[in-house]
C-alpha cells in the first residue's frame, strides 16, 4: 500500500528518492483498516489529519436543519481526504461528517508530521497543496452541478465519476445530486432510453441493427435485407 501511496503522490508531483525511502523505512503514515459505516470524523473533532484511500471509499457530509444527510463529496482508491481549510489553519471540524461506505484501508499522517517532513522534503508541501486544490476544484465542481437541471445533473454525475457510480447506492446519489430518489430513477431511465435509440439509429446504417436493453441486458440482432 506504500508503492500505492507513492504512485499516487508522483502523480501530483515527481517523488524524490530520499523521500521515497523515508515514507518506505520510516513509515510517517500509520495504517488503519476500518469496518463499512466507521466515521473518520465527527463535528468538534480536530481535522488535523490526511488520509489516502488504499481501499474502500468515504462520503463526506453535513447534516441540515432537518437531520438529513446532504452528500458533499466521495473519496475513493488513491484519492486523498482532507479538509483543505481546517487542516490548514488547525482548527475543530464545525459540521461536517466522513464515513467509510465500504470495508476501507487508509494510510493516514497527522499535520504535525507533516510540518516536520516539509522541512526535510521541499516536495511534500507541493504534494499538500496540490491535494488542498484537488479537494476544493471539486467542491466548485459540485457546486456548480446543483444548478443544472436535474436530469442533467445524472448524466454529468456518471460522466465524471465513471469507476464509483456503479458502487453508490441510489442514497448517495440522489443525496449528492440534491433530488429524490423517485427522480434520479426517472433520470435512469430516460437517460437509458436515449441511449438504446441512439444504438439502433446508429447500427442502422451499416446495414444491422443490434438493439442493447441497458436496464436488462437483453440484446437483439435483426440483419437488414
Amino acid at each position: 500500500m506504500l508503492r500505492q501511496l507513492i504512485n499516487s503522490l508522483g502523480l501530483l508531483h515527481p517523488v524524490s528518492k530520499g523521500y521515497e525511502s523515508f515514507i518506505e523505512l520510516e513509515e510517517p503514515f500509520g495504517y488503519k483498516p476500518l469496518k463499512k459505516g466507521t466515521l473518520i470524523l465527527l463535528p468538534g473533532k480536530n481535522a488535523d489529519e490526511l488520509h489516502f484511500v488504499g481501499k474502500g471509499m468515504f462520503v463526506l457530509y453535513r447534516h441540515n436543519w432537518k437531520g438529513e444527510e446532504l452528500i458533499i463529496d466521495f473519496f475513493w482508491e488513491n484519492t486523498f481526504i482532507m479538509l483543505p481549510v481546517d487542516f490548514y489553519d488547525g482548527t475543530a471540524n464545525q459540521q461536517y461528517y466522513i464515513r467509510a461506505i465500504e470495508k476501507s484501508e487508509l494510510l493516514s499522517i497527522s499535520k504535525t508530521k507533516m510540518d516536520t517532513i516539509y522541512g526535510l522534503f521541499p516536495e511534500a508541501r507541493i504534494h499538500a497543496d496540490r491535494i488542498r486544490s484537488q479537494i476544493s476544484l471539486r467542491t466548485i465542481d459540485h457546486l456548480l452541478l446543483l444548478f443544472l437541471q436535474k436530469e442533467e445533473r445524472y448524466r454529468e454525475f456518471i460522466k465524471e465519476y465513471p469507476k464509483i457510480a456503479p458502487r453508490l447506492t441510489e442514497y448517495y446519489i440522489s443525496g449528492f445530486l440534491a433530488t429524490c430518489t423517485k427522480t434520479l430513477n426517472r433520470c435512469k431511465r430516460e437517460l437509458w432510453g436515449r441511449k438504446r435509440t441512439f444504438i439502433w439509429l446508429f447500427c442502422m446504417t451499416n446495414g444491422i441493427v443490434v438493439v442493447k436493453d441497458s436496464l436488462t441486458t437483453a440484446s437483439l440482432v435483426i440483419h437488414l435485407l
